[in-house]
């Protein structure tokens, strides 16, 4: 009788256990999608900047959900960082031709604009991938929480 009653202490136990960790997860879900949503694509960089540091600092103990947020966090600091690099590649332009189009640009400070612009690139090719997973990962948990 006595290890019938354990037995079932036992089992209740497990059962509330599974049952919080649900909820749990269920809870970083929403804050996650919560969270992400407040970037603001739009923003003025300072601002999407402490949004992706809101984003970062949110406290996940689900693996799963802390690699979503952290692909969600590189993909929109990738694409925060094309962006700076090519306003640094228009500003140098602005500079060496003062307006002009038609002005020759020194071969070392061309070599400079070229630089910051394929750094454009590349980290919007790293924006692409990583906020191209963000969205699939953000929708499909949209989904179990319609």
């Amino acid at each position: 009788m006595l290890t019938s009653v354990r037995t079932r202490v036992v089992l209740l136990l497990s059962v509330l256990a599974v049952l919080g960790c649900s909820d749990r997860r269920a809870n970083e879900e929403r804050l996650l999608l919560d969270r992400e949503a407040r970037v603001d694509g739009e923003a003025p960089p300072a601002v999407r900047r402490r949004q992706i540091e809101d984003l970062e600092g949110l406290t996940l103990r689900d693996p799963e959900l802390v690699g979503v947020r952290d692909t969600c966090v590189a993909g929109h600091r990738a694409l925060l960082r094309a962006e700076e690099e090519q306003a640094r590649a228009s500003r140098m332009l602005a500079e060496l031709t003062d307006g002009d189009r038609d002005a020759p640009i020194p071969a070392g400070r061309a070599a400079e604009v070229e630089q910051a612009l394929e750094a454009s690139n590349e980290a919007i090719g790293e924006a692409r991938e990583s906020l191209g997973r963000c969205k699939d990962e953000m929708t499909a948990l949209r989904s179990r929480h319609g």
